[in-house]
C-alpha cells in the first residue's frame, strides 16, 4: 500500500535517476549525438518535475522532520543543505530558459545558459541524495521524536477553519525558507511555530 513515508526514498530515487540523465546527456552531446542527448535531456527534466511534485505533496501532508546528528556532522550538514535548497531554487528557472532555448533552436544562447545549469543542476540532483542519506538514514528521527514531530504538524500546521485553497496557494520557496528554520532548532516549540509553512526533506 502506497505511504506518504515512502515519499522520501522515492525523492531521492528521483534524484540520483535525474542525476544518470543529466551525465548521459552531457556525454551525448560531448559526441554530437543531439537526438539522445535531447532526450536525456528532458527525460531529466520530467523526472525533475515529478520530483517537485513528490516533494510538495510529503510537505503538504507531513510535519517537520529535525537532523538529531550533533558536533561536526551537523554543522557539514546544514553546509549541505542550506547550499542545496538556495540552488534548488534555481533550478526550475534555468531548466526552463535551457530547454526554452534548444526547443526554439537558439543554440549559442542554448549553450551559454547550460554552462550554469548542468553544474547546478547536478549539485543540487546529488546533494539531494546526500541530504536524503544523512537525514533518514544515517541520523533518523527515534519513533518517539517521529510520533511527537507528527503530533506538533497535526496541532498547528493547518486549523480546521483553513481551505484547500489556502494550502494550495504556497509556493515552493517558501517551503524551503521553513524548512531550514525548523531543521536549524531542537526545540519542539519553535518547531511548531513554524511548522505551518516547514516541511521535511
Amino acid at each position: 500500500m502506497w505511504q506518504l513515508s515512502s515519499l522520501p526514498t522515492l525523492n531521492a530515487f528521483l534524484n540520483a535517476t535525474s542525476t544518470i540523465l543529466l551525465l548521459a546527456g552531457y556525454r551525448f552531446i560531448r559526441q554530437q549525438n543531439v537526438r539522445v542527448h535531447k532526450i536525456c535531456m528532458v527525460a531529466a527534466f520530467a523526472v525533475s518535475v515529478l520530483f517537485l511534485l513528490s516533494y510538495l505533496t510529503y510537505h503538504y501532508y507531513v510535519g517537520t522532520t529535525r537532523f538529531t546528528g550533533q558536533g561536526w556532522i551537523r554543522t557539514a550538514y546544514f553546509t549541505l543543505l542550506i547550499s542545496h535548497t538556495v540552488l534548488a531554487a534555481l533550478v526550475p528557472f534555468l531548466a526552463l530558459v535551457t530547454l526554452f532555448r534548444a526547443l526554439k533552436g537558439q543554440f549559442p544562447q542554448h549553450r551559454r545558459v547550460a554552462r550554469w545549469t548542468l553544474p547546478i543542476w547536478l549539485y543540487v540532483s546529488v546533494t539531494g541524495v546526500l541530504v536524503y542519506l544523512m537525514l533518514y538514514q544515517l541520523y533518523p528521527q527515534t519513533t518517539q521524536e517521529q510520533a511527537e514531530s507528527t503530533r506538533l504538524g497535526a496541532d498547528t500546521s493547518v486549523s480546521e477553519e483553513t481551505t484547500a485553497s489556502d494550502r494550495k496557494g504556497y509556493f515552493y520557496p517558501t517551503f524551503l525558507c521553513a524548512e531550514l528554520v525548523a531543521a536549524t532548532t531542537n526545540d519542539p516549540a519553535a518547531n511548531a511555530a513554524v511548522t505551518t509553512n516547514a516541511v521535511p526533506r
